[in-house]
């Protein structure tokens, strides 16, 4: 498999490779904002989990995160300076 200028466009998944195990060749990759792109070999498993991985959600499904979570979460961190 060898690709060339392949481009993706704002806002899409895209798959470059196979998943039976050929050798994937690519040159001149690019992509717009948003846009998710896979590139090589795997398999199915792989391929559908990444697909429901980047499926929209709507809105009511999206939860607010509040800073008060990410400290919970990661620590307050070091204070710098004096």
């Amino acid at each position: 498999n060898v690709f060339d200028n392949i481009s993706a466009e704002e806002d899409v998944l895209q798959f470059i490779g196979s998943s039976n195990g050929h050798c994937t060749a690519a040159k001149a990759i690019s992509a717009k904002a948003r846009a998710t792109q896979c590139l090589g070999d795997m398999g199915d498993h792989t391929f559908q989990q990444v697909s429901h991985d980047r499926a929209p959600m709507s809105e009511k499904d999206i939860k607010p995160r509040s800073a008060l979570t990410v400290i919970e979460k990661v620590g307050g961190g070091q204070r710098l300076g004096k």
